[in-house]
């Protein structure tokens, strides 16, 4: 809970205070989405994308991740449900691009956990919050290391979404 209210009054309402005072217009869908993914990569991960700041351009783990979601949402509205699995037998059209974004979701996770496990070991004394570091704090940094790890942190972000996106609604 400390993380999101950190979120919400150090980043999301001086950004909403800045728009207001120079009279510019936000895209409000837009930058929720930002606040969302940086608030679950801090309490998933312990990292932050810095995706409320409107300076940079959005993240590629963010536009990788949307890319998978929305592919992944498709697939369960196809009319012909044998359609999408066609197209993964033969790795074309949405289902290679799908790949291409769970490979790039997969790997940014595991270069943040590889940095994460690094970060742990020098600073001992670290009291991070976040769900990995606990993880690894706990003792478990060769469980982490496993293949199914990566994905299940992944769907661990994924449900945190979109339970933000159910609260908005």
């Amino acid at each position: 809970m400390k993380t999101l209210e950190e979120e919400v009054e150090h980043r999301l309402i001086p950004l909403l205070e800045e728009a207001a005072e120079s009279k510019s217009v936000l895209d409000l869908q837009e930058i929720l989405r930002r606040f969302a993914f940086d608030t679950v990569c801090k309490v998933s991960l312990g990292s932050d994308p810095f995706c409320l700041d409107l300076t940079r351009p959005v993240p590629p783990l963010v536009e990788a991740f949307d890319r998978a979601s929305e592919i992944s949402a498709r697939r369960a509205r196809a009319p012909l449900y044998l359609m999408w699995k066609v197209k993964r037998a033969l790795n074309i059209g949405s289902e290679n691009k799908l790949k291409e974004a769970v490979k790039l979701v997969h790997g940014s996770v595991h270069e943040i956990i590889q940095n994460k496990k690094k970060i742990l070991e020098k600073d001992e004394g670290c009291e991070s919050h976040d769900m990995l570091s606990r993880l690894l704090l706990a003792g478990h940094g060769e469980e982490v290391d496993q293949p199914v790890f990566v994905p299940l942190l992944t769907a661990h972000m994924a449900g945190g979404l979109k339970v933000l996106v159910q609260k908005r609604n």
